[in-house]
């Protein structure tokens, strides 16, 4: 069963806090940060730098489709909190913290993270600048999930947080896909693994979080591609592929469409190009 996009009104559920100013944080998720996680990477370091406007602010120029839909109707930029059990049992205490930032648009949450590993492993730079520059500049990843707990968030701009392998998508569409559809995609991508790494990879999955059809767009990277060109698989079809043409410009339109919920499938076709 697919769960509904995490709206603001579930997320106060299950959220134990919710600060829209970094002078709001509990004493309590403060020791844990500093003893856990560390500040560098904590979504509170978006908070303390500005919140919204400061995020957004990168897209104006490349993505102002976006970036009005953002301005106009996105909340202030907030970060929850919520504490859980290390085992799934009720005996044991609330002994894990997890904290996540978002904005509201629409009543769907969407989620702002800050960066990660991929500033420590230069992996951001794999992508096309009109997204690095945008998308990527300020925030590590962005998407919606069915909770709280936003692993692998779709819809959006994924960034290198959480991107996927092509592996995962090929598998989907065929069990049979290293007869199938491997020989394909080596042909094109001589460079397709490195040291056993999958160097194509998924960023961006139109998909509802859990939709495990093949029905949507999947947008990829290659890693090391010096062109960092944006590649287009629509409905898992590794057959029939596609670069876009002006990258920047498709997905600022798939964004502003998909952050506005309009109706009926977002198309890329204008921008795609036969590969």
């Amino acid at each position: 069963m697919i769960r509904p996009i995490l709206t603001f009104e579930k997320a106060k559920e299950e959220f134990d806090h919710i600060v829209t100013d970094f002078s709001q944080i509990p004493e309590k998720e403060i020791t844990y940060i500093e003893t856990h996680v560390g500040w560098k990477f904590s979504d509170t370091q978006l908070l303390k730098r500005g919140g919204k406007e400061w995020i957004i602010e990168p897209l104006r120029e490349l993505q102002p489709l976006s970036y009005q839909v953002l301005k106009e109707h996105a909340s202030e930029y907030m970060v929850g909190f919520y504490w859980f059990r290390s085992v799934p049992n009720p005996a044991c205490p609330l002994n894990r913290m997890g904290h996540t930032g978002f904005v509201v648009v629409k009543d769907r949450v969407i989620w702002v993270r800050a960066h990660a590993r991929e500033i420590i492993t230069g992996s951001i730079n794999y992508f096309h600048p009109s997204i690095r520059e945008s998308w990527l500049k300020r925030a590590g990843l962005w998407g919606v999930s069915p909770s709280v707990a936003a692993w692998y968030p779709r819809m959006l701009v994924g960034g290198a947080r959480f991107y996927l392998s092509f592996e995962n998508y090929a598998e989907l569409a065929d069990r049979r896909w290293k007869k199938t559809i491997l020989p394909i995609l080596e042909e094109k991508i001589p460079q397709l693994y490195n040291d056993g790494w999958p160097t194509f990879r998924c960023f961006l999955d139109s998909r509802l979080p859990d939709d495990g059809s093949t029905i949507g767009d999947q947008l990829y990277i290659l890693e090391e591609d010096p062109e960092k060109r944006v590649y287009w698989v629509k409905d898992c079809n590794f057959k029939q592929m596609y670069y876009l043409e002006n990258p920047g410009e498709a997905i600022d339109a798939y964004s502003a469409h998909t952050l506005l919920q309009k109706e009926g499938r977002f198309d890329f076709s204008p921008w795609g190009k036969p590969w």
